[in-house]
């Protein structure tokens, strides 16, 4: 499936840096090449496994010229993107996601240096060939593809899928003190909001030692009556209503809404939060735990990613992960929402990439609603819908 996320040796360094430029010491004399390139390889593996920001690794002891190589090297993230894209049967709307899927790896790849990506697929959406070539060139190798099918119900794919992408958030600590910084997104968000929140999330994960950016959406009922018995326990929550009316309004006279998390934007790094997370479980996966979730379940419904990853961390118990874990509201617009071709540099049809439906992104709007399932609890539903 192409090169791809973890293929990377932990010693790479930033393109920006490839011309070599020349290093001294502290009394103006050059330094060996030999410790050139092991500053170059110290300061990669800190910012790739230990989440440092490139410009902050780099330093400037005995470094000629660092503030304009701080410069070149600011843009260096090498994260590994963990997303998904999946076909539903008689959809009318896949060349849109398609689209939306090449032009984020486009703009990941500008925008965050060294990047690696992580797609996971269903066979359906697996099958358009042209689509994986053109996703390929956008990474310029840089990406692993994984094909999902699940058996004997191939028809849940779209929502573990879903889930299957927060799975990597937790499978690349390194187990001698640091982590590879792994980040989910939606493929489908508007570039420029979605970039700054990257940038501030990561940075504020740096600044106040943490693990783990968990963003999050509001749910109806108080706390004390979440369907799922696990609400997120975000800090001063009362804050983030803006209608008084619901500060007091819960069963328990707490707040009348409580938070589940997003999987639209979460930023995980480091090692200890999931080392805890598995000593929890007794060496359970979120993978394993899932499949667990689901067993006999006759309705996978959609948002089964979000309520599965709130049970796992309630399960192991939160006061000893909140030490790791930061909490934000994940702020979104949808791409191109306001043009008939939000993509109009992505070339469709007869060079593989689906074409998307007429006027697809020109009237997208986000509708919530309750479902029910069988055996799952009832959840919020966030689905996007397509008018006209």
């Amino acid at each position: 499936g192409g090169g791809g996320g973890g293929a990377h040796r932990s010693g790479d360094a930033p393109d920006a840096a490839s011309a070599r430029p020349p290093a001294s010491g502290t009394d103006g004399a050059a330094l060996p090449s030999t410790d050139a390139w092991a500053r170059a390889c110290a300061m990669a593996h800190a910012v790739r496994w230990r989440g440092v920001p490139a410009a902050e690794a780099l330093g400037g002891g005995g470094l000629s010229g660092a503030g304009s190589l701080r410069g070149l090297v600011r843009g260096y993230f090498p994260a590994l993107f963990s997303i998904s894209l999946f076909e539903l049967e008689r959809s009318t709307q896949f060349g849109y996601y398609a689209c939306a899927t090449v032009a984020f790896v486009r703009g990941k790849v500008a925008t965050f240096g060294g990047c690696d990506f992580e797609l996971h697929l269903n066979s359906a959406a697996a099958s358009h060939e042209g689509l994986l070539l053109a996703l390929h060139q956008a990474a310029r190798g840089r990406i692993c593809f994984r094909e999902h099918a699940f058996v004997p119900r191939p028809r849940v794919a779209p929502w573990l899928l879903a889930a299957m992408r927060l799975a990597s958030l937790l499978e690349h600590g390194d187990g001698v003190g640091g982590g590879r910084t792994v980040v989910t997104l939606d493929i489908h968000d508007d570039a420029k909001l979605q970039d700054a929140q990257l940038r501030a999330l990561h940075g504020r994960l740096r600044r106040e030692r943490k693990e783990m950016m968990i963003t999050w959406w509001l749910a109806e009922d108080g706390a004390a009556d979440c369907l799922v018995s696990a609400p997120l326990p975000v800090p001063r929550l009362r804050q983030a209503i803006p209608d008084p009316a619901y500060h007091t309004s819960g069963s328990d006279g707490g707040p009348g809404l409580h938070a589940h998390m997003d999987a639209g934007l979460m930023v995980a790094q480091g090692s200890e939060l999931r080392a805890a997370l598995l000593r929890a479980h007794r060496g359970v996966p979120f993978k394993e735990f899932l499949r667990q979730y689901v067993l006999n379940v006759p309705n996978i419904p959609h948002g089964i990613e979000e309520m599965a990853w709130d049970c796992y961390f309630d399960e192991a118990g939160w006061p000893q992960l909140l030490p790791f874990t930061l909490f934000s509201v994940h702020r979104s617009l949808i791409a191109g929402r306001d043009t008939k071709d939000p993509f109009p540099s992505i070339p469709k049809g007869e060079k593989g990439v689906p074409v998307p439906a007429a006027g697809a992104g020109a009237a997208l709007c986000v509708v919530t609603f309750y479902m029910l399932s069988f055996k799952l609890a009832p959840l919020m539903l966030m689905a996007v819908v397509l008018l006209g």
